[in-house]
């Protein structure tokens, strides 16, 4: 599509909207994912609009990616690292390949205490349990999930204190938001953080 047809298009879909109001889950983007036309996205149906491995920045090279990222090529977005090297945290040193974001392990033996496992879940050297009692005595992760693993949450009723009122099941952890029914008017839930943020 040409530039001006492209233009009308968008013309059109504003006046359209306008007429007929535009509600709080409607997001827009005028150049859309590729650039040419309206990206219209129905925030409510579960849209996840941010790319959940990195920032959603475009990038040619590292140098197009700001607060310390790195230019994925094959992806062209910017993301937490590439390499472990690009973890220059020491409670994360090590990138995890599939969402390149960093993490505290990828093995068990990337935990320095002998009493803690690599949760394959959370990528997070937590204690080993079997029972709950296994997790009595574990700060921030008194509950034993399925999994052997002691976790922060089992259900919402777990998350009650601070402002994170969800359980994410998958995670086993208390997060802001699980979907945008979650968030205040004027707010959508990020995927890529699950926290409730105003629409840009």
């Amino acid at each position: 599509m040409s530039v001006a047809r492209a233009s009308i298009a968008w013309t059109f879909v504003l006046a359209t909207l306008t007429a007929c109001g535009t509600p709080d889950e409607i997001v827009l983007n005028p150049l859309g994912s590729g650039g040419s036309g309206p990206d219209v996205r129905n925030v409510d149906a579960g849209t996840s609009v941010p790319d959940a491995s990195g920032d959603g920045s475009e990038c040619a090279s590292t140098s197009d990616c700001t607060d310390g990222r790195h230019c994925d090529l094959s992806t062209r977005t910017c993301v937490e690292c590439l390499v472990s090297t690009d973890c220059t945290s020491g409670d994360e040193p090590f990138c995890e390949q599939t969402r390149h974001r960093c993490v505290q392990c990828l093995e068990n033996q990337d935990c320095p205490s002998l009493l803690d496992v690599c949760d394959a879940v959370t990528l997070a050297c937590v204690p080993q349990c079997r029972s709950p009692a296994d997790c009595a005595g574990s700060s921030g992760t008194p509950f034993c999930a399925s999994r052997g693993v002691c976790v922060q949450c089992l259900s919402d009723a777990d998350c009650s204190s601070g402002g994170e009122p969800r359980c994410d099941l998958v995670t086993n952890a208390c997060v802001g938001c699980l979907s945008h029914s979650d968030c205040a008017s004027g707010e959508w839930c990020n995927p890529s953080k699950s926290e409730c943020e105003p629409y840009i």
